[in-house]
């Protein structure tokens, strides 16, 4: 195995102090290249993530790599790894985990979907790749399940099995008009959505039954001519007639898992398109209030339950959990020899004082 340590402290002394531009001098394409994550490991050192090119895109002429940096020293520079992309077209690259034993690189195809993971295992002490795993994470193609265990770390075990969920037959909705939708979303409708070209698809999305009243969110294809206006309600028990709630924050958005509580109504939503499903975070409907806010996350949730003070989230990259001001996220990860574990993914911390508010 090849090792090498490349020292900078003969370049300038501005350059020198840099950090990051004296990794990205090292690349092929320095003027393209950008710092995806750096992650200090322990007293010394950082592990820093590189890719060449500016907008996130992994291919073969756009290398990435995985470089430990002397945080005193920012010349002092080993590098673990420069490799190219795992697929031949491009591929979305986020750095999932560094940790000071690893790297974890999710590569998430252009059309959208799960895609593989590329994970790093390295020797901090030794300064050297020890050796590269590629491996798919997702729950379902790896047909396993994670079951929640607070005050357990991690807080989610692995299940061998998936238990899907029969789907119900569901009823017809009455279809937005496209009045209703110019008026609830006027960017798209300006956006070639004309009269002549908009075709409704509203459907009944997720479900969840409360003291006997069947709660729903609305899905919706969303491209190509096709469109709906996003929103959530129930049936009324007298009339079976549904009630709709539509608020703005929701229209533009597909409801894929919900959670409907004496005081709120929690909402996962996602966006439905030609380049595939794509995460929008979750929603939280005060009922008394009406009142709506956004917490941030790019996984799709698909079930929302409540344990205690936290939400646990099914998500497709793995499973969250959310307390009320940040979220954990997990994910199921692959050893060198070949074993599935749960590991926890960088965290998100969102710092939302008005949802905390809202919650007292």
């Amino acid at each position: 195995m090849t090792r090498w340590c490349l020292s900078l402290l003969a370049s300038s002394v501005a350059l020198a102090l840099d950090p990051d531009q004296s990794i990205l001098r090292l690349l092929p394409k320095p003027g393209e290249s950008r710092i995806l994550n750096r992650t200090p490991v322990n007293s010394e050192l950082d592990v820093v993530v590189t890719l060449g090119d500016p907008s996130g895109w992994w291919n073969p002429k756009s290398p990435l790599g995985v470089f430990l940096q002397r945080r005193g020293q920012p010349g002092l520079i080993y590098q673990i790894a420069l490799a190219n992309g795992i697929y031949d077209s491009d591929c979305f690259v986020r750095v999932e985990r560094a940790t000071e034993t690893d790297v974890v690189i999710a590569c998430h195809p252009e059309k959208g979907g799960p895609g593989p993971h590329r994970k790093f295992v390295y020797d901090v002490r030794a300064k050297g790749l020890v050796k590269r795993v590629d491996y798919s994470s997702s729950p379902v193609e790896r047909r396993v399940t994670l079951q929640y265990q607070p005050r357990q770390e991690p807080p989610f075990r692995l299940l061998a099995g998936r238990v899907e969920s029969p789907q119900a037959k569901q009823p017809q909705l009455r279809q937005s008009t496209y009045d209703e939708f110019a008026l609830a979303r006027p960017t798209q409708a300006a956006n070639g959505y004309t009269r002549k070209v908009a075709a409704m698809n509203d459907e009944i999305g997720p479900m969840q039954v409360v003291a006997g009243t069947r709660w729903f969110g609305k899905t919706f294809y969303d491209a190509e001519g096709v469109t709906g206006v996003g929103g959530f309600g129930y049936f009324d028990p007298a009339t079976k007639a549904p009630v709709l709630y539509s608020p703005k924050e929701i229209r533009d958005w597909s409801v894929t898992g919900m959670l409907v509580e004496p005081d709120a109504v929690w909402l996962g939503i996602a966006h439905r398109g030609e380049w595939g499903t794509s995460g929008g975070g979750i929603l939280r409907f005060d009922r008394a209030t009406q009142q709506v806010t956004q917490v941030p996350l790019r996984e799709i949730v698909h079930k929302i339950v409540r344990s205690g003070d936290a939400l646990v989230l099914d998500t497709d990259f793995g499973a969250a959990i959310f307390d009320g001001s940040n979220i954990r996220r997990f994910f199921v990860d692959e050893t060198t020899d070949g074993r599935l574990r749960v590991a926890e993914a960088i965290p998100s911390r969102l710092g939302v004082p008005d949802l905390q508010a809202a919650q007292r």
